[in-house]
């Protein structure tokens, strides 16, 4: 069954002019390493406010897609002795890739011969591959000015202080410079109270506005310019 994923990276106030392009290259990357590791997803958007950055992956699915993987081994005078059995070399490559003799066939390149073999791989459940993913696309982010702050391996706009990365109702538990993951993220810093629990990724936005933070950008944006209007009415 597929799962909503929210991956919300929690920072001190980050410069507005920064925000755009932060946006933008979370939504590249998110995309190129989803598709290099094989993870299917119905839409992935991602937002911004002055202290979070988010990544909201609707129904992703449980396990990466499996692949079949041809590979190519040595060639036929390398693989094969004179009577016609195996080399060490046929037999390395075919126990390094998980191949099975009968299945190894010969295809020509570039005027010569060689062995190749169909490699399988089966996928992984998606949440063990997003605890290796998840930490690549926090650094992979840039800005025109960063920083690096107490013993952190990587540099970011502002110091980043929380990580809610949520898929389903599981955590991503994963370890980067000791930041902590967790379910709780921080609501509007005056007029909210304390942390927020996020128990399922699908809750996300809805918990979020109780703890007065509209998440997406775009929403916003409509909302100050209608309130503008409204007041651009009523003093004619």
């Amino acid at each position: 069954m597929a799962k909503d994923l929210v991956f919300e990276i929690g920072t001190e106030e980050i410069p507005a002019k920064f925000m755009n392009k932060a946006i933008e290259q979370l939504k590249e990357n998110a995309e190129k390493v989803f598709k290099e590791n094989r993870i299917e997803y119905k839409s992935l958007n991602t937002y911004g406010t002055p202290r979070r950055l988010v990544l909201y992956v609707k129904d992703m699915e449980e396990k990466q897609q499996d692949l079949e993987l041809e590979v190519k081994g040595p060639s036929v005078r390398a693989a094969y002795d004179k009577d016609n059995n195996p080399t060490k070399a046929l037999l390395g490559f075919a126990k390094a890739n998980g191949l099975e003799l009968k299945g190894i066939y010969v295809k020509e390149l570039n005027g010569a011969e060689y062995v190749y073999g169909k490699k399988h791989l089966i996928g992984e459940k998606t949440i063990e591959v997003l605890k290796k993913i998840l930490p690549e696309l926090l650094v992979s982010i840039t800005f025109p000015k960063s920083m690096k702050w107490g013993n952190k391996s990587f540099r970011f706009a502002r110091p980043v202080r929380w990580l809610v990365p949520i898929f389903g109702d599981e955590l991503v538990e994963f370890n980067k410079d000791d930041i902590t993951c967790s379910k709780y993220s921080r609501g509007h810093r005056v007029l909210s109270q304390g942390e927020i629990e996020i128990s399922n990724a699908s809750d996300y936005f809805h918990k979020m506005r109780e703890a007065y933070v509209i998440v997406d950008q775009d929403e916003r944006r409509k909302m100050i310019i209608n309130q503008c209007e409204e007041i651009a009415k009523k003093v004619n």
